[in-house]
C-alpha cells in the first residue's frame, strides 16, 4: 500500500512489449488495489491514457518517504 497519487513503475508482460529490446516497464501512477484481483495494483498510464491492473510495479515515492523499519525497531 501506499499513498494515491504516488508515481510507480509498473512491468510489462513480453506480449505487451514492442520490440525485444524495448524497456521492460511503463511509468504511471498508483490508483489504489485492484479490489476483484488478488494481489494487484490499479496503475494510470499517462501513455495511453487509460487505467490497467499490474501485479508487479516498483514505487518511487519523491515528496514522502515510504515507511520502513530498521533493525532497532525489530528489537523493541
Amino acid at each position: 500500500m501506499a499513498p494515491l497519487g504516488t508515481k510507480v513503475i509498473a512491468y510489462q508482460a513480453k506480449a505487451q512489449q514492442q520490440t525485444t529490446w524495448s524497456d521492460r516497464g511503463i511509468e504511471g501512477w498508483y490508483m489504489g488495489p485492484a479490489m476483484h484481483h488478488y494481489r494487484n495494483y490499479e496503475i494510470y498510464i499517462p501513455s495511453t491514457r487509460s487505467t490497467r491492473i499490474c501485479p508487479t510495479v516498483v514505487f518511487l515515492p519523491q515528496k514522502f518517504p515510504l515507511p520502513s523499519t530498521s533493525s532497532n525497531d525489530w528489537i523493541a
